[in-house]
């Protein structure tokens, strides 16, 4: 019910899919290599201007333009999660919806598909588990109506 709401003319399903698809715009400008890591440090914030831009190209309002840069802008606030405990994740979701609320059920989904499409589950599957785990958790409260 939450995905089929409208931001300004277009549904938030589709304004969330454009942000998937843009998400990781900006990672070919910020790449480093260090010690055998590979890592994108600001892609995010640089991803939301940039996606910006793209989409003051389409006829999209201001107010889709800045949900999805908002989304594309804060992606990377699950993905820093501290992952020792199952209640660690839980407790950091649950500051979504206070910082971020226009987007809170959207940052959790694009991080869950992120990290499903990561390599995190071939390189540390325990924590990959933990991480789906909570971002499950997550969706179910939110979806529930109860605070993520």
């Amino acid at each position: 019910k939450h995905l089929r709401g409208k931001i300004g003319r277009q549904r938030r399903s589709v304004l969330l899919y454009i942000a998937a698809l843009l998400h990781d715009i900006a990672k070919k400008e910020t790449i480093v290599r260090h010690a055998g890591k590979t890592m994108c440090p600001g892609h995010e914030k640089l991803g939301g201007v940039k996606a910006r831009r793209i989409l003051e190209r389409f006829d999209l309002t201001p107010k889709e333009i800045a949900f999805v840069a908002d989304i594309v802008k804060y992606h990377g606030i699950g993905h820093r999660i501290p992952t020792q405990t199952f209640q660690e994740i839980q407790d950091a979701f649950g500051i979504f919806p206070r910082t971020l609320r226009h987007i809170a059920l959207e940052l959790t989904l694009l991080v869950y598909a992120d990290t499903v499409g990561s390599y995190l589950k071939k390189t540390h599957l325990e924590e990959y588990r933990l991480r789906i785990r909570a971002y499950n958790a997550a969706m179910v409260e939110a979806f529930s109506g109860r605070a993520v």
